[in-house]
This record gives structure tokens, C-alpha cells and sequence, in this order.
């Protein structure tokens, strides 16, 4: 009989550790199971936190590639506009310019007229230079200038006793003038029949002397002077005045 109670005891407690086993082994299953399921979701959240950087990364990619587009179109927009203000400076004359032309040279007469001649023949008047330089712009002179003052559209060439004035400088024989163009053409200009050096003839036979030079590289200097409107204003800046009342 003790036999069997010992029997049943030992089965008992085999039971019950194999239970104990069983429960222990069933928690530790249920724990890796629900750090497996937290593990996968934490993948899918990390896939799905990936996924929205990627988007970002190629948004903002989007977004840089735009704006190096637009800061290229501004560059070539700023490229182009100081262009186009160097070269209306330059056809203004405010820009120091080089290239092929002409030099012409003009000397007073040194000989002094005598008491029956009438000196006007013996100098160079302005004119002359005015007429200079109007022939160098009809035969497509591109710049000029005289004894160094660049010749602009409101350039004044006039004489002011024994010298000339042009632009605010009082310059003197010999006069140096500087145009930039074909110096063919310019000095085809200059010799055509009834042209500018026919109508020096004068000055040349009592001693005076122009020299007229072709040069592959002529320099003529920016216009230095005050280029500003007293009276006149652009016409897109003023405001467009009411119109008056119809008379009663």
C-alpha cells in the first residue's frame, strides 16, 4: 500500500513539475510572441517613417533642383541686363572703347597772314570740326573724339577766342581727332569729291596740314562730362494726368 502511495505521490509531483514546465515554457512563448508582434511593428513603422523621408528627400530634391533652375534664369536674366546696360553705356558714350579707325590730324597754318589777307584760310575753326566730325558720323564712325574729349549727342564744338571749346575743355592746334570704324569707309568719306578735304583746300594752300592715318587699334576715352536733363524726364515716369472737365 506505502508503496503505491509513493507511487502516486511521484507521479503527482512529476505532473506537477511537467506543469510547471508547460506554464513556463507557455509564458515565455507568449512573451517572445508579443515581442515578435511589437518587433513587426516596429519594422512597419520604421518602413512606413522611411518611406515618408524618402518622399521628403525627393521633395525637397524637387524643390532645390527648382531653385538652382530659378537662380540659373536670374544669373542669366542679371548676365543679360548688365549686358545691355554696358552696352548702352557704351553707345551713350560713357565706356572707353578700341578698335580699328581713323586718325586725322589738323594743324593751323604757321605762317602768319599779312596785313591784305584775311586770316579766317590760316586756322582751323570749329566749324571745321563740326563738319569733321558729322562727315566721320555719316561714313559709320562708331566713336569719336577730339584731343581726348569723347563726342556725344550733346557735345558743344564752338569757338571760344584763339581756341575751341568741346565738351567743357578748351583745346588748341594740333587737333587730334579719333574715330573708330572702317577706315576705309572714313577715309573714303573724308576725300569724296565736294568732301571734307576739299572744303580745307583753303587752309591747306596757305600752310596748314591734315593728316588723315588708318590704324587697326584706335582708342577713344568715355565721355568724362555731366550727362543729366535739366528740363526733359523719361515720358513712362510721369502720371497720367486727369483729363479737364468738358466746357459747359
Amino acid at each position: 500500500m506505502k508503496s503505491y502511495s509513493y507511487a502516486v505521490l511521484a507521479c503527482s509531483l512529476v505532473a506537477l513539475a511537467l506543469s510547471a514546465v508547460l506554464v513556463l515554457q507557455y509564458r515565455e512563448r507568449q512573451v517572445f510572441l508579443t515581442e515578435i508582434t511589437s518587433t513587426r511593428g516596429d519594422l512597419k513603422h520604421e518602413r512606413e517613417r522611411r518611406e515618408q523621408l524618402e518622399q521628403e528627400h525627393q521633395r525637397l530634391q524637387r524643390k532645390v533642383n527648382d531653385l538652382d533652375q530659378e537662380l540659373a534664369t536670374r544669373e542669366t536674366d542679371v548676365r543679360e541686363t548688365s549686358e545691355e546696360v554696358r552696352e548702352a553705356r557704351a553707345l551713350a558714350g560713357l565706356e572707353d572703347l578700341v578698335g580699328p579707325g581713323v586718325v586725322i590730324t589738323l594743324e593751323d597754318s604757321p605762317r602768319k597772314p599779312r596785313p591784305d589777307e584775311d586770316y579766317y584760310p590760316f586756322i582751323v575753326h570749329d566749324v571745321d570740326l563740326q563738319a569733321l566730325v558729322t562727315e566721320l558720323s555719316a561714313a559709320g564712325a562708331e566713336a569719336i573724339s577730339i584731343n581726348g574729349e569723347r563726342i556725344v549727342a550733346r557735345s558743344p564744338i564752338r569757338c571760344v577766342g584763339p581756341t575751341i571749346l568741346v565738351n567743357e575743355t578748351r583745346v588748341g592746334t594740333p587737333y587730334v581727332v579719333k574715330a573708330i570704324g572702317g577706315s576705309q569707309d572714313l577715309e573714303g568719306g573724308l576725300r569724296m569729291p565736294a568732301g571734307f578735304l576739299d572744303s580745307m583746300e583753303p587752309l591747306m594752300r596757305r600752310g596748314g596740314s591734315i593728316e588723315i592715318l588708318a590704324d587697326p587699334e584706335v582708342e577713344v576715352p568715355a565721355y568724362r562730362g555731366a550727362l543729366k536733363f535739366r528740363k526733359a524726364v523719361p515720358k513712362f515716369t510721369l502720371e497720367k494726368k486727369p483729363a479737364a472737365p468738358a466746357p459747359r
